[in-house]
């Protein structure tokens, strides 16, 4: 139980990060997606249609094992998000202070 709790916060950690993310980013679709936005749209894409058939045949622990995937493959993501801000813009200063 613990562990699905676990996992239940860090899903939502990420989707608070990843709504602040998409809240900074522009509003207009871009014409083509950085390598990074297509792996996450990938992802999200696959884990929506796979959980959706494992709901189908009713393998719910499939589904969550899908959706561990996902989580994943956000948290990939909002990584590398995060190295981007953090990478240095001069010599000796961060984009962004460190926590």
């Amino acid at each position: 139980m613990q562990g699905a709790w676990r996992f239940t916060n860090r899903l939502w950690r990420l989707i608070g990060e990843a709504e602040g993310i998409a809240k900074a980013a522009p509003a207009n679709r871009p014409a083509n997606f950085a390598e990074a936005a297509l792996r996450l749209r990938k992802a999200t894409h696959r884990a929506l249609a796979n959980v959706t058939d494992a709901v189908d045949k009713l393998h719910f622990n499939v589904c969550v094992a899908y959706i561990y995937e996902f989580a994943n493959a956000l948290g990939d993501a909002i990584g590398n998000v995060d190295e981007r801000r953090l990478r240095p813009t001069s010599p000796g200063r961060c984009a962004r202070p460190p926590m």
